[in-house]
């Protein structure tokens, strides 16, 4: 194992900037933002835009590209849906084909707040430049060993949000469950009387 510098391993950009596409040309096209992070699984969402159709290649997503939102909160993820705008709120990190971007991925996401705690700018609204990223440092085994720890990570991550998933839908049944049995009304709030 060696540690390799991040711009070594991936291509790294910043997103688009929309408001500079908004004008002539327009059609309309998914853009990835961040949504609510109390969503069930990754936090990444899709909104449709009128925004031009001349917009170059390198800002639409391929698969497995990792994001990192810019700005605090701070949220790392990685793309499984291609063809959708990457806006400026993200860097973008695309992974070289002699590197495991799951393995990449999950190497960064284990210590993701404490670098961008580290590398992040501003005391108000935090932020991270494209330039900070580039001090990072990977310590990576051979390509196969990645391929195997990035696949059993996913798995895990997997496993993770299919359970949250559960959850979820088991608080949903007992919630139908007691307003089958005791009402659509089954808690009252009495209005407090004031003196």
């Amino acid at each position: 194992m060696a540690y390799v510098n991040l711009s070594e391993i991936a291509d790294i950009m910043s997103g688009l900037r929309i408001d500079r596409y908004m004008k002539k040309n327009t059609k309309m096209q998914k853009v990835y933002r961040i949504s609510s992070p109390k969503s069930v699984g990754n936090s990444l969402a899709i909104d449709y835009i009128e925004i031009s159709s001349n917009i170059d290649d390198k800002y639409y997503s391929k698969r497995d590209d990792i994001l990192l939102s810019m700005t605090r909160p701070t949220y790392i993820f990685k793309v499984k849906e291609e063809g959708v705008i990457i806006h400026s709120n993200f860097v973008i990190l695309r992974v070289k084909e002699e590197y495991d971007s799951s393995y990449v991925y999950h190497s960064l996401k284990s210590e993701f707040n404490h670098i961008m705690h580290i590398l992040g700018e501003g005391s108000v609204l935090g932020f991270v430049r494209v330039s900070n990223l580039r001090e990072i440092n990977l310590n990576l085994p051979d390509l196969e060993t990645q391929k195997k720890y990035g696949k059993l990570w996913d798995l895990i991550d997997e496993k993770i949000r299919l359970n949250e998933k559960k959850v979820l839908l088991e608080n949903n049944l007992k919630r139908g469950i007691i307003k089958e049995e005791i009402g659509e009304n089954y808690v009252r709030l009495q209005k407090p009387t004031r003196k």
